[in-house]
């Protein structure tokens, strides 16, 4: 069973390994909040570093490589996320071969790379030179445009029109990946390690339980907006530094709690 993580704010770490079933800690607040940084350094399981590749896009920022770097031997995570441009295949190659030519110094921590492109044929192509480079472990980003006009099978429009009714383009968004990894399922499975990243509507996860890994803030912000899972109108505007370091009301936790846990029984 694909094993999940929620991204949890710091009054709710105390709650992390209970909820969440390894660690997916974001680059941009391991540097920059020390309650973060510490508990998660602190912490000896399973653990992906994910560059805030997404955080830094809808704020219009860039990754600081050498931060990154300093962070990674800090952390000694099971494997780092390369450095990624959403949507642009040649600039994600680009970044992540030069990371890759300045080896980390520590020894465990292992490369996984972010699948990136405007259309399908782009992020295959970009699967093959990873491949090629001999990696291993890969990320699959939930927010590239063209999944929105995938064009997906039955099973799929039915399964979220069950669910919800009417599809709106958050739907799109999770169908049209679920599609794209149906397409590509043989090349997928080729790899040792595939990591879901992020979700427009995590309810896609029942679609991902032979892959091992699926990361997403999506129950807590529904919490933080005062909703249930899967009874909103739509994805939350709410980014993760938006709430992580706020006090939180005991009902607004105890949403948030259920919502993963939710999340989890899918």
């Amino acid at each position: 069973m694909i094993k999940i993580n929620s991204e949890l704010p710091i009054c709710l770490l105390s709650e992390n390994k209970r909820l969440n079933e390894y660690d997916f800690v974001l680059f941009h607040l391991y540097n920059s909040n020390p309650d973060y940084r510490i508990y998660y350094k602190n912490l000896s399981r399973f653990c992906i570093l994910d560059n805030s590749a997404y955080e830094f896009y809808i704020k219009g920022e860039e990754l600081n490589m050498d931060l990154y770097r300093e962070a990674i031997d800090d952390l000694i995570p099971d494997f780092y996320i390369l450095p990624d441009v959403l949507m642009n295949k040649d600039k994600t190659l680009e970044l992540s071969k030069k990371f890759l030519n300045n080896p980390i110094n520590s020894l465990s921590p292992e490369p996984m790379c972010t699948l990136q492109g405007n259309t399908p044929e782009e992020m295959v192509e970009c699967l093959k030179e990873y491949k090629k480079l001999g990696i291993r472990a890969i990320a699959i980003p939930f927010h590239n445009y063209f999944y929105t006009e995938y064009k997906v099978d039955s099973d799929i429009k039915e399964f979220f029109e069950e669910q919800f009714g009417m599809i709106n383009k958050d739907h799109l968004y999770a169908m049209g990946r679920i599609q794209f990894m149906r397409d590509h399922k043989d090349l997928l499975e080729e790899m040792g390690h595939v990591h879901i990243l992020g979700s427009h509507c995590p309810i896609e996860k029942v679609f991902y339980r032979n892959f091992q890994t699926m990361d997403t803030g999506y129950p807590v912000k529904c919490g933080i907006a005062g909703e249930k899972l899967f009874e909103e109108k739509e994805k939350p505007n709410i980014i993760i530094d938006d709430f992580m370091s706020i006090p939180l009301s005991p009902m607004t936790k105890a949403l948030i709690i259920d919502n993963i846990e939710k999340f989890r029984r899918l």
